[in-house]
């Protein structure tokens, strides 16, 4: 999972692994039975861990908190491996988290044989493990690979991309999960959360945060990258629109919005009613 920084990314798989932990889908479905959670951070602390976990468990209507065992790191991945993997016989352990990769190497992140070692020792945990990640600065806004070595997405069985938008001054944000990589399957659909926070401010806490699913069509900012027949689908909710209305407001050819129009009134000839050059 890798993201531009304040992209909520260490809170959405703290929000995964209460999800493993408890069975309560907080964000995600869960495949198979929850199970303990070892939750390896290298970035922050215990305090700030403890403050995110009750707030995601109490934000899911949750009064208890589930198995997740946390354990704050020094030493790179590959060193701590030996540790690590008793560790997870110990707990029993469904999941492990490792936040972040960049600091779990214990080396640059370019070089390929730290990521090589990295995901090795990784494997040698011997359960689904998830690790989180930066990306560079220069790059755009909807990235395709994780930060350093190409070795880090190459490696990866499955890599999501997230995405953040946030209004100025909102107690809210939506997180957009883009599938950039799936071994041996067809890339799953996008999938978006909003994200509300309940802060006590007296205490400097974070007292709540809720996860909610968000319609990415909803949001300008991530409507325009998702395919067209489900853009013009949703302008369509409001009512009837011309093919060139449609193409004003999705700033899209003409002709490419007619294209598409007429491949969806040949698969589903019953949601449209009317010449292509009339309303829809």
């Amino acid at each position: 999972v890798f993201a531009h920084g304040g992209s909520a990314k260490s809170l959405s798989v703290l929000a995964m692994a209460v999800s493993v932990a408890s069975g309560t889908p907080v964000l995600g479905t869960l495949h198979g039975d929850p199970g303990p959670v070892l939750y390896c951070d290298w970035e922050a602390d215990p305090y700030i861990h403890a403050e995110r976990l009750r707030a995601i468990c109490r934000g899911a209507g949750m009064d208890w908190i589930p198995s997740i065992h946390y354990r704050r790191m020094v030493a790179n991945l590959p060193d701590a491996a030996p540790v690590l993997r008793r560790e997870v016989a110990r707990l029993k352990a469904r999941l492990v988290i490792v936040d972040s990769l960049g600091l779990a190497r214990g080396g640059e992140p370019e070089s390929a044989d730290m990521t090589i070692r990295l995901f090795n020792a990784a494997r040698s945990l011997e359960v689904p493990w998830i690790g989180i990640d930066h990306v560079a600065r220069s790059r755009s806004e909807d990235a395709d690979t994780p930060f350093g070595s190409i070795y880090t997405s190459t490696t990866a069985r499955i890599t999501w991309f997230l995405e953040k938008v946030q209004r100025a001054g909102e107690d809210a944000l939506v997180v957009a999960f883009k599938n950039k990589k799936n071994n041996n399957k067809r890339l799953m659909r996008s999938h978006a959360y909003r994200v509300t926070f309940d802060n006590d401010e007296a205490a400097d806490e974070l007292t709540s945060v809720v996860y909610e699913n968000q319609d990415m069509l909803d949001i300008p900012e991530l409507a325009k990258h998702q395919p067209l027949v489900d853009r013009i689908r949703a302008q369509l909710r409001g009512g009837r629109m011309t093919v060139k209305d449609l193409a004003t407001v999705l700033d899209v050819p003409q002709a490419t919005v007619q294209v598409r129009v007429a491949e969806m009134r040949k698969k589903r000839g019953d949601l449209i009613h009317f010449p292509l050059d009339h309303t829809w």
